[in-house]
């Protein structure tokens, strides 16, 4: 069971930021969690083809401190946080598993 803390993590960054698909990103946190607690390692890549799911990534990138920018900034014109996942802009941001 999800904690709810990451539920609403995800509510109020998508209310303040005015952007987000809250549905898409509460839809994909069962399997997120799951994957960066019992799955992933290190040597592995993790490719999220739901880019509207990208705000559950991020929560869930955030929660197992693998997150290096600020999900506060999710959205704005200069965060690396944009609405979609892009390796461009992130690559240099997240840290390694």
């Amino acid at each position: 069971m999800i904690d709810k803390k990451l539920i609403k993590r995800i509510i109020d960054i998508s209310y303040r930021a005015k952007e987000g698909h809250i549905a898409s990103s509460l839809s994909v946190l069962d399997i997120l969690y799951v994957l960066y607690d019992k799955i992933l390692q290190n040597n592995h890549h993790f490719i999220l083809s739901k880019g509207h799911a990208s705000l559950g990534l991020y929560t869930i990138l955030e929660h197992f401190n693998l997150l290096n920018g600020d999900l506060e900034t999710y959205c704005q014109f200069d965060s690396i946080l944009g609405g979609h996942p892009s390796n461009k802009r992130s690559e240099e941001h997240t840290s390694e598993l």
